[in-house]
């Protein structure tokens, strides 16, 4: 089971790095109207 550190490893980035970018993307999508569901996070 190599695969197993991958996707730890891919866990940790996406918990890191992975939540900024996602907050990012959900923000410019939803000031675009794409992802009205989705509403800015408030900071």
């Amino acid at each position: 089971m190599h695969e197993l550190p991958l996707l730890i490893f891919t866990l940790c980035l996406q918990g890191s790095v992975g939540v900024t970018v996602w907050l990012a993307l959900g923000r410019q999508y939803a000031v675009e109207g794409r992802v009205p569901a989705l509403p800015p996070p408030q900071t």
